[in-house]
Protein backbone atom coordinates (compact mmCIF):
# COMPACT_ATOMS: atom_id res chain seq x y z
CA UNK A 1 0.00 0.00 0.00
CA UNK A 2 1.45 3.39 -0.97
CA UNK A 3 1.82 6.16 1.58
CA UNK A 4 -1.10 8.23 0.25
CA UNK A 5 -3.57 5.35 0.55
CA UNK A 6 -2.16 4.51 3.96
CA UNK A 7 -2.65 8.11 5.10
CA UNK A 8 -6.26 8.01 3.90
CA UNK A 9 -6.81 4.67 5.62
CA UNK A 10 -5.50 6.00 8.94
CA UNK A 11 -7.75 9.05 8.67
CA UNK A 12 -10.79 6.91 7.91
CA UNK A 13 -9.95 4.79 10.95
CA UNK A 14 -9.64 7.89 13.15
CA UNK A 15 -5.93 7.26 13.79
CA UNK A 16 -5.14 10.96 13.65
CA UNK A 17 -1.60 10.87 15.11
CA UNK A 18 -0.53 8.35 12.48
CA UNK A 19 -2.36 10.30 9.77
CA UNK A 20 -0.42 13.43 10.76
CA UNK A 21 2.93 11.63 10.56
CA UNK A 22 2.15 10.08 7.18
CA UNK A 23 0.94 13.31 5.59
CA UNK A 24 3.92 15.20 6.99
CA UNK A 25 6.17 12.55 5.42
CA UNK A 26 4.47 13.14 2.06
CA UNK A 27 4.95 16.89 2.44
CA UNK A 28 8.66 16.49 3.14
CA UNK A 29 9.03 15.39 -0.49
CA UNK A 30 6.10 17.36 -1.92
CA UNK A 31 5.59 20.50 0.20
CA UNK A 32 2.83 21.79 -2.09
CA UNK A 33 0.80 18.57 -2.25
CA UNK A 34 -2.76 19.91 -1.87
CA UNK A 35 -4.28 16.57 -0.91
CA UNK A 36 -1.75 15.94 1.84
CA UNK A 37 -2.15 19.49 3.16
CA UNK A 38 -5.93 19.18 3.35
CA UNK A 39 -5.67 15.79 5.06
CA UNK A 40 -3.12 17.16 7.52
CA UNK A 41 -5.36 20.12 8.38
CA UNK A 42 -8.29 17.76 8.91
CA UNK A 43 -6.20 15.59 11.24
CA UNK A 44 -5.14 18.62 13.31
CA UNK A 45 -8.79 19.70 13.44
CA UNK A 46 -9.79 16.33 14.84
CA UNK A 47 -6.97 16.61 17.39
CA UNK A 48 -8.34 19.97 18.50
CA UNK A 49 -5.41 22.02 17.19
CA UNK A 50 -7.59 24.52 15.32
CA UNK A 51 -4.84 27.14 15.04
CA UNK A 52 -2.54 24.74 13.20
CA UNK A 53 -5.38 23.51 10.99
CA UNK A 54 -6.32 27.06 9.97
CA UNK A 55 -2.71 27.85 9.15
CA UNK A 56 -2.50 24.83 6.84
CA UNK A 57 -5.80 25.62 5.13
CA UNK A 58 -4.57 29.17 4.49
CA UNK A 59 -1.47 27.72 2.86
CA UNK A 60 -3.69 25.59 0.61
CA UNK A 61 -5.67 28.66 -0.44
CA UNK A 62 -2.44 30.48 -1.30
CA UNK A 63 -1.54 27.58 -3.55
CA UNK A 64 -5.06 27.11 -4.90
CA UNK A 65 -7.27 30.12 -4.15
CA UNK A 66 -10.46 28.33 -5.22
CA UNK A 67 -9.85 25.05 -3.41
CA UNK A 68 -13.37 24.20 -2.11
CA UNK A 69 -12.23 21.88 0.69
CA UNK A 70 -9.85 24.38 2.26
CA UNK A 71 -12.26 27.31 1.85
CA UNK A 72 -15.18 25.43 3.36
CA UNK A 73 -13.26 24.04 6.32
CA UNK A 74 -11.47 27.31 7.02
CA UNK A 75 -14.82 29.10 7.25
CA UNK A 76 -16.06 26.42 9.61
CA UNK A 77 -12.98 26.73 11.81
CA UNK A 78 -13.36 30.51 11.98
CA UNK A 79 -16.71 29.95 13.69
CA UNK A 80 -15.21 27.71 16.34
CA UNK A 81 -14.24 29.51 19.54
CA UNK A 82 -10.88 28.91 21.15
CA UNK A 83 -12.67 27.35 24.13
CA UNK A 84 -14.51 24.85 21.95
CA UNK A 85 -13.65 21.31 22.98
CA UNK A 86 -13.97 18.00 21.27
CA UNK A 87 -16.82 16.28 23.07
CA UNK A 88 -18.11 12.72 23.26
CA UNK A 89 -20.74 11.53 20.84
CA UNK A 90 -24.07 10.39 22.20
CA UNK A 91 -24.13 7.66 24.81
CA UNK A 92 -23.45 4.37 22.98
CA UNK A 93 -26.25 2.74 25.00
CA UNK A 94 -28.62 4.86 22.91
CA UNK A 95 -27.69 2.67 19.94
CA UNK A 96 -28.68 -0.65 21.46
CA UNK A 97 -30.06 -2.99 18.82
CA UNK A 98 -33.83 -3.41 18.85
CA UNK A 99 -35.27 -6.13 16.59
CA UNK A 100 -37.45 -4.62 13.89
CA UNK A 101 -36.47 -1.07 14.87
CA UNK A 102 -32.77 -0.75 14.08
CA UNK A 103 -30.41 -1.75 11.30
CA UNK A 104 -26.81 -1.12 10.26
CA UNK A 105 -26.89 -0.30 6.55
CA UNK A 106 -24.06 0.23 4.02
CA UNK A 107 -24.65 3.35 1.94
CA UNK A 108 -24.49 3.39 -1.85
CA UNK A 109 -23.49 6.16 -4.27
CA UNK A 110 -21.11 7.69 -1.76
CA UNK A 111 -20.23 11.37 -1.72
CA UNK A 112 -16.89 13.17 -1.79
CA UNK A 113 -14.08 11.31 -0.02
CA UNK A 114 -13.02 14.41 1.90
CA UNK A 115 -16.51 14.70 3.40
CA UNK A 116 -16.34 11.06 4.42
CA UNK A 117 -12.99 11.69 6.11
CA UNK A 118 -14.63 14.17 8.46
CA UNK A 119 -17.14 11.64 9.80
CA UNK A 120 -16.87 10.05 13.25
CA UNK A 121 -18.55 6.96 14.63
CA UNK A 122 -21.71 7.97 16.49
CA UNK A 123 -22.07 11.27 14.63
CA UNK A 124 -25.71 12.21 13.91
CA UNK A 125 -26.81 12.30 10.29
CA UNK A 126 -29.92 13.57 8.56
CA UNK A 127 -32.22 11.76 6.14
CA UNK A 128 -33.76 13.44 3.11
CA UNK A 129 -36.65 11.54 1.56
CA UNK A 130 -37.18 11.88 -2.16
CA UNK A 131 -39.61 10.15 -4.52
CA UNK A 132 -37.99 6.72 -4.42
CA UNK A 133 -34.78 7.29 -2.49
CA UNK A 134 -33.41 8.46 0.85
CA UNK A 135 -30.19 10.48 0.85
CA UNK A 136 -27.97 10.90 3.91
CA UNK A 137 -26.30 14.20 4.87
CA UNK A 138 -23.98 15.26 7.68
CA UNK A 139 -24.67 18.13 10.07
CA UNK A 140 -23.18 20.60 7.60
CA UNK A 141 -25.54 19.41 4.85
CA UNK A 142 -22.78 17.65 2.94
CA UNK A 143 -24.04 14.68 0.94
CA UNK A 144 -22.72 11.38 2.32
CA UNK A 145 -24.56 8.72 0.34
CA UNK A 146 -27.90 6.98 -0.22
CA UNK A 147 -29.71 4.07 1.36
CA UNK A 148 -30.06 1.05 -0.95
CA UNK A 149 -33.18 1.22 -3.13
CA UNK A 150 -35.12 -1.57 -1.43
CA UNK A 151 -34.67 -0.03 2.02
CA UNK A 152 -35.30 3.49 0.71
CA UNK A 153 -38.61 2.45 -0.83
CA UNK A 154 -39.82 0.74 2.34
CA UNK A 155 -38.73 3.51 4.73
CA UNK A 156 -40.09 6.23 2.45
CA UNK A 157 -43.47 4.51 2.52
CA UNK A 158 -43.39 4.20 6.31
CA UNK A 159 -42.30 7.83 6.72
CA UNK A 160 -45.19 9.04 4.57
CA UNK A 161 -47.47 7.08 6.89
CA UNK A 162 -46.10 8.78 10.01
CA UNK A 163 -42.91 6.99 11.07
CA UNK A 164 -39.73 8.89 11.96
CA UNK A 165 -36.09 7.79 12.12
CA UNK A 166 -32.66 8.82 13.35
CA UNK A 167 -29.38 8.02 11.60
CA UNK A 168 -25.83 7.88 12.93
CA UNK A 169 -22.41 6.99 11.57
CA UNK A 170 -21.51 3.40 12.48
CA UNK A 171 -18.21 2.97 10.71
CA UNK A 172 -16.29 4.56 7.86
CA UNK A 173 -13.81 2.73 5.67
CA UNK A 174 -12.34 3.47 2.28
CA UNK A 175 -15.21 3.26 -0.22
CA UNK A 176 -17.60 2.11 2.52
CA UNK A 177 -19.84 3.91 5.00
CA UNK A 178 -22.09 2.05 7.45
CA UNK A 179 -24.92 3.93 9.12
CA UNK A 180 -27.08 2.96 12.08
CA UNK A 181 -30.77 3.66 11.41
CA UNK A 182 -33.14 3.74 14.36
CA UNK A 183 -36.92 3.94 14.33
CA UNK A 184 -37.88 6.57 16.91
CA UNK A 185 -41.59 6.73 16.19
CA UNK A 186 -44.02 4.20 14.71
CA UNK A 187 -47.37 5.63 13.69
CA UNK A 188 -50.58 3.92 14.67
CA UNK A 189 -51.31 2.79 11.12
CA UNK A 190 -47.83 1.24 10.89
CA UNK A 191 -48.10 -0.84 14.04
CA UNK A 192 -48.10 -4.11 12.09
CA UNK A 193 -45.22 -3.06 9.80
CA UNK A 194 -41.75 -3.39 11.37
CA UNK A 195 -39.15 -1.11 9.83
CA UNK A 196 -36.58 -3.86 9.45
CA UNK A 197 -36.50 -7.63 9.39
CA UNK A 198 -33.66 -10.07 9.99
CA UNK A 199 -30.50 -9.55 11.98
CA UNK A 200 -27.96 -6.78 12.21
CA UNK A 201 -24.23 -6.77 12.87
CA UNK A 202 -24.70 -3.92 15.32
CA UNK A 203 -24.57 -4.16 19.09
CA UNK A 204 -23.27 -0.80 20.27
CA UNK A 205 -21.73 2.15 18.51
CA UNK A 206 -18.37 3.19 19.91
CA UNK A 207 -17.94 6.47 21.71
CA UNK A 208 -16.26 9.01 19.42
CA UNK A 209 -15.42 12.68 19.35
CA UNK A 210 -17.09 15.29 17.20
CA UNK A 211 -16.71 19.02 16.86
CA UNK A 212 -19.64 21.03 18.14
CA UNK A 213 -20.23 24.06 15.95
Amino acid sequence: MDIVNLAIKKALAGSWDEAIKLNQKILEKEPENIGALNRLAQAFTQKGNFKKAKSIYRKVIKLDRFNPIAKRNLEKLKKIKKTTKLSPAQNPNSFLEEPGKTRVIPLVRLGNLDNLLSLNSGQPLSLETKTKSISIYDQNKHYIGRLPDDISIKLSWLIKRGNSYQAFVKRVEKNKVLVFIKEVKRSKINQNYPSFSGGSENTYLPTAIIIKD
